[in-house]
């Protein structure tokens, strides 16, 4: 990737927080022999990571320097959710919008199968709420359980994405 320059930080935070929501610390891809002068490195007591490792949880510390004098250090502790599922004896309203009528139906079919989580559910209407001209495809679906009336269409009087 290259060096972040004043955005390394927060790049070195998002790598934490990937690591966390993936389960997999990356290995470092240039590193092969260790510096005979680091006695950690070469007792055995430190370890480079030098394959995918998995991530046993805890906290993850993020240092940085870069060029242009920011210094950042943080510890990155993963956050558990607690995962509320709502049953709802009433059908729901699921509603999607895409580019494409594909990406919408999709986007229907995951929200589906997980309509017991609400707050997934409230996030993805809200999404699909919002007026975006790049978005041309509408959809929804009446879901009671497994099965749903599916409807998707593209909205006639949508805008053309502007060239620059």
């Amino acid at each position: 990737m290259g060096h972040g320059e004043c955005t390394a930080g927060l790049i070195g935070i998002l790598k934490a927080l990937m690591i966390m929501s993936k389960g997999v610390i990356p290995p470092q891809i240039h590193f092969h022999d260790p510096e005979p002068s680091i006695i950690g490195l070469t007792d055995g007591s430190l370890k480079v990571v030098t394959e995918p490792t998995k991530y046993l949880g805890g906290p993850i510390g993020v240092n940085s320097f870069g060029f242009g004098g920011v210094n950042v250090t943080a510890i990155v502790k993963p956050y558990k959710a607690k995962r509320q599922d709502y049953p709802c004896s009433i059908p729901k309203i699921l509603i999607s919008s895409g580019r494409t009528k594909e990406g919408v139906t999709k986007n229907l079919q995951y929200v589906a199968a997980n309509m017991k989580d609400g707050a997934f559910h409230f996030l993805a209407n809200q999404v699909a709420d919002c007026t975006v001209e790049s978005m041309p495809y509408r959809g929804f679906k009446i879901q009671m359980d497994e099965n749903g009336t599916e409807y998707v269409t593209k909205v006639k009087d949508a805008c053309s994405r502007p060239v620059w």
